[in-house]
């Protein structure tokens, strides 16, 4: 049963990384059940899914946020180009009409 509730959760986050915030708390949730699980059952076999089970959960979330991080930075370096072209734009338009300026007063 837990198997089937960590792969639930594990296939929601990777499909639906906008709901990242509000899956973490129920994702926190579910690992803290999982050591309350491990914890009750210390010596049962249970202990080894439990532990996979939140090791899972973590590594989820870790993986979320480092391809959150990528996906920042991919999107600030876009942003950053835009900016950068929008500016060169604005200096061929400063000097054309400092040279339309000059050749005007000659």
């Amino acid at each position: 049963m837990i198997w089937v509730i960590a792969v639930v959760i594990w296939g929601i986050i990777l499909l639906l990384p906008k709901v990242y915030n509000g899956l973490k708390f129920i994702l926190s949730l579910a690992v803290l059940y999982g050591i309350r699980e491990a914890f009750y059952s210390w010596a049962d076999h249970y202990v080894v899914i439990t532990t996979t089970t939140a090791v899972l959960f973590f590594g989820s979330i870790i993986g979320v946020w480092v391809a959150n991080q990528i996906q920042i930075t991919r999107h600030n370096k876009r942003i950053d180009t835009q900016n950068l072209a929008k500016r060169a734009e604005q200096d061929r338009e400063k000097r054309r009409a400092e040279l339309e300026k000059i050749d005007s007063d000659m």
